[in-house]
Protein backbone atom coordinates (compact mmCIF):
# COMPACT_ATOMS: atom_id res chain seq x y z
CA UNK A 1 0.00 0.00 0.00
CA UNK A 2 1.64 3.15 -1.13
CA UNK A 3 0.55 5.31 2.30
CA UNK A 4 2.47 2.54 4.32
CA UNK A 5 5.61 3.12 2.11
CA UNK A 6 5.13 7.17 2.11
CA UNK A 7 4.91 6.48 6.31
CA UNK A 8 8.37 4.11 5.83
CA UNK A 9 9.31 7.32 4.10
CA UNK A 10 8.63 10.02 6.80
CA UNK A 11 5.94 11.27 4.20
CA UNK A 12 3.24 11.53 6.86
CA UNK A 13 1.28 14.03 4.58
CA UNK A 14 1.44 12.05 1.61
CA UNK A 15 0.73 9.49 3.72
CA UNK A 16 -2.42 10.96 5.21
CA UNK A 17 -3.59 11.74 2.09
CA UNK A 18 -3.06 7.82 0.35
CA UNK A 19 -4.40 6.80 3.82
CA UNK A 20 -7.66 8.59 3.69
CA UNK A 21 -8.21 8.02 0.09
CA UNK A 22 -7.56 4.31 0.60
CA UNK A 23 -10.17 4.02 3.43
CA UNK A 24 -12.86 6.50 1.14
CA UNK A 25 -12.04 3.72 -1.36
CA UNK A 26 -12.73 0.49 1.25
CA UNK A 27 -13.68 1.81 4.28
CA UNK A 28 -13.39 -1.64 6.07
CA UNK A 29 -9.52 -1.48 5.30
CA UNK A 30 -8.19 -1.94 8.39
CA UNK A 31 -4.33 -1.06 8.02
CA UNK A 32 -5.61 1.96 6.60
CA UNK A 33 -6.89 2.67 9.69
CA UNK A 34 -4.04 2.10 11.97
CA UNK A 35 -1.64 3.62 9.71
CA UNK A 36 -4.31 6.56 9.92
CA UNK A 37 -4.57 6.21 14.24
CA UNK A 38 -0.46 5.87 14.72
CA UNK A 39 0.10 8.83 12.17
CA UNK A 40 -2.80 11.19 14.10
CA UNK A 41 -1.42 9.83 17.29
CA UNK A 42 2.51 10.71 15.88
CA UNK A 43 1.52 14.00 14.95
CA UNK A 44 -0.20 15.21 18.29
CA UNK A 45 2.56 13.51 20.23
CA UNK A 46 4.89 15.50 17.93
CA UNK A 47 3.16 18.93 18.60
CA UNK A 48 2.97 18.10 22.47
CA UNK A 49 6.55 17.29 22.85
CA UNK A 50 7.41 21.03 21.00
CA UNK A 51 4.78 22.41 23.47
CA UNK A 52 6.31 20.74 26.76
CA UNK A 53 9.85 21.79 25.14
CA UNK A 54 8.78 25.16 24.81
CA UNK A 55 7.37 25.73 28.52
CA UNK A 56 10.35 23.81 29.77
CA UNK A 57 12.21 26.75 28.24
CA UNK A 58 10.12 29.11 29.90
CA UNK A 59 10.16 26.81 33.22
CA UNK A 60 12.87 24.66 33.12
CA UNK A 61 12.02 23.43 37.00
CA UNK A 62 8.37 22.62 36.27
CA UNK A 63 8.25 18.66 37.45
CA UNK A 64 4.88 18.16 35.84
CA UNK A 65 6.10 19.55 32.11
CA UNK A 66 9.35 17.03 32.80
CA UNK A 67 7.19 14.18 33.60
CA UNK A 68 4.48 14.96 30.59
CA UNK A 69 7.48 15.53 28.18
CA UNK A 70 8.61 11.91 28.76
CA UNK A 71 5.02 9.96 28.42
CA UNK A 72 5.27 11.88 24.72
CA UNK A 73 8.42 10.59 24.09
CA UNK A 74 8.07 7.43 25.62
CA UNK A 75 4.98 6.78 23.44
CA UNK A 76 7.34 8.12 20.57
CA UNK A 77 9.95 5.31 21.17
CA UNK A 78 12.27 7.41 22.69
CA UNK A 79 12.56 5.73 25.93
CA UNK A 80 15.78 6.73 27.20
CA UNK A 81 15.59 10.77 26.84
CA UNK A 82 11.58 10.09 28.36
CA UNK A 83 13.64 8.10 31.37
CA UNK A 84 16.07 11.32 31.68
CA UNK A 85 12.79 13.90 31.84
CA UNK A 86 11.46 11.41 34.35
CA UNK A 87 14.71 11.29 36.33
CA UNK A 88 14.25 15.01 36.21
CA UNK A 89 10.78 15.20 37.41
CA UNK A 90 11.83 13.12 40.88
CA UNK A 91 15.03 15.24 41.03
CA UNK A 92 12.62 18.24 41.35
CA UNK A 93 9.85 16.68 42.95
CA UNK A 94 10.65 13.65 45.08
CA UNK A 95 7.80 12.93 45.98
CA UNK A 96 6.13 12.76 42.79
CA UNK A 97 4.64 9.32 42.65
CA UNK A 98 3.71 8.77 38.81
CA UNK A 99 6.79 9.89 37.70
CA UNK A 100 8.40 7.52 40.42
CA UNK A 101 6.35 4.92 38.87
CA UNK A 102 7.07 5.62 35.01
CA UNK A 103 11.04 5.30 36.18
CA UNK A 104 10.41 2.04 37.59
CA UNK A 105 8.55 0.74 34.76
CA UNK A 106 11.29 2.21 32.20
CA UNK A 107 13.98 0.52 34.28
CA UNK A 108 12.47 -2.74 34.56
CA UNK A 109 11.73 -2.83 30.70
CA UNK A 110 15.30 -1.97 30.23
CA UNK A 111 16.69 -4.45 32.33
CA UNK A 112 17.75 -2.78 35.22
CA UNK A 113 15.87 -5.16 37.54
CA UNK A 114 17.40 -3.93 40.85
CA UNK A 115 17.35 -0.26 39.98
CA UNK A 116 13.99 -0.96 39.05
CA UNK A 117 12.84 -2.65 42.49
CA UNK A 118 14.41 -0.08 44.37
CA UNK A 119 12.69 2.52 43.17
CA UNK A 120 9.29 0.31 43.09
CA UNK A 121 9.98 0.14 46.93
CA UNK A 122 11.00 3.86 47.62
CA UNK A 123 6.97 4.34 45.15
CA UNK A 124 5.00 2.14 47.89
CA UNK A 125 6.86 4.52 51.16
CA UNK A 126 5.30 7.30 49.05
CA UNK A 127 1.61 5.62 48.75
CA UNK A 128 1.40 2.10 50.54
CA UNK A 129 -1.63 2.01 48.91
CA UNK A 130 -0.98 2.50 45.61
CA UNK A 131 -2.63 -0.82 43.54
CA UNK A 132 -0.38 0.13 40.28
CA UNK A 133 2.80 0.33 42.41
CA UNK A 134 2.41 -3.39 43.78
CA UNK A 135 1.24 -4.69 41.03
CA UNK A 136 4.19 -3.56 38.80
CA UNK A 137 6.25 -4.33 41.53
CA UNK A 138 4.36 -7.97 41.80
CA UNK A 139 5.16 -8.42 37.83
CA UNK A 140 8.88 -7.33 38.36
CA UNK A 141 9.43 -9.68 41.16
CA UNK A 142 7.43 -12.50 39.09
CA UNK A 143 9.87 -12.16 36.16
CA UNK A 144 12.34 -12.61 39.12
CA UNK A 145 10.93 -16.12 39.65
CA UNK A 146 10.21 -14.89 43.28
CA UNK A 147 6.71 -16.05 42.69
CA UNK A 148 5.65 -15.86 46.75
CA UNK A 149 6.76 -12.28 47.14
CA UNK A 150 4.88 -11.51 43.84
CA UNK A 151 2.00 -12.84 44.78
CA UNK A 152 1.99 -11.33 47.95
CA UNK A 153 2.08 -7.90 46.22
CA UNK A 154 -0.85 -9.08 43.56
CA UNK A 155 -2.96 -9.83 46.63
CA UNK A 156 -2.20 -6.57 48.04
CA UNK A 157 -3.04 -4.53 44.88
CA UNK A 158 -6.39 -6.64 44.40
CA UNK A 159 -7.11 -5.74 48.03
CA UNK A 160 -6.82 -1.92 47.16
CA UNK A 161 -8.35 -2.32 44.18
CA UNK A 162 -10.64 -5.47 43.72
CA UNK A 163 -11.27 -4.38 39.85
CA UNK A 164 -8.02 -4.26 38.92
CA UNK A 165 -7.79 -6.43 35.81
CA UNK A 166 -4.26 -6.56 34.84
CA UNK A 167 -3.59 -7.44 38.65
CA UNK A 168 -6.07 -10.41 38.25
CA UNK A 169 -3.93 -10.99 35.01
CA UNK A 170 -1.17 -11.52 36.92
CA UNK A 171 -1.97 -13.28 39.66
CA UNK A 172 -3.60 -15.53 37.69
CA UNK A 173 -0.25 -16.21 35.95
CA UNK A 174 1.96 -16.20 39.09
CA UNK A 175 -0.34 -18.98 40.40
CA UNK A 176 -0.60 -20.86 37.35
Amino acid sequence: MLGTALVALGRSGEARNELNEALRLNPDMVEAQEQLANLQGSKQDAEAATEYRAMLRQAPNNPEAHYNLGVVLARSGHSEEALGHWREALRLNPRFMEARLAVADALADAGQQEDALVQYEEALKLAPRSAEAHNNLGGLLARQGQLDAAISHFSEALRIQPDFADAHHNMATALG
